[in-house]
């Protein structure tokens, strides 16, 4: 097996643990399923933390320039969660976030801003939230 790298261990199909090889490429587990007949099998792991979903700024949202983003926690029980990382504009805004809440500290300008925000676990493996819009309004009104 690969060095430093996760897999999950199926006992009858089914995943019994999650493990880390060591640098030498080897794992260990303790298995307490009893004395019969069982298949074991290990496969790197590749599966991605569940599905979540965003919470701030709503989706179509109006709001000023200054915002604080918000979502739901998501799990891995593979490889467990290493980071969020919230996108805006299709681009990186923020990496490495370890909570559900991030504030920019720069604003945004005036128009529509799509953002989501992408969890990785600690093999790798990702999963985005659905994509909302919010929506900065700027200046306006009649000149004199």
């Amino acid at each position: 097996m690969a060095a430093n790298t996760y897999y999950t261990v199926n006992v009858d199909g089914v995943q019994y643990a999650a493990v880390q090889s060591n640098s030498s490429g080897q794992v260990s587990f303790t298995y307490t399923g009893g004395y019969s007949t069982h298949t074991f099998n290990i496969a790197e792991d590749t599966s991605a933390p569940t599905a979540f979903s965003p919470l701030s700024p709503t989706n179509g949202a109006n709001v000023g320039s200054q915002q604080t983003f918000s979502w739901n926690a998501t799990t891995d029980p593979s490889a467990g969660l290493a980071k969020y990382q919230l996108y805006v504009d299709g681009v990186l805004n923020q990496d490495n976030i370890t909570g559900t809440t991030f504030s920019p500290a720069a604003g945004f300008s005036c128009g529509n801003h799509p953002w989501y925000v992408r969890a990785v676990d600690n093999a790798g493996n990702g999963t985005n939230s659905d994509t909302y819009t919010f929506s900065v309004a700027c200046g306006g009104g009649p000149l004199f």
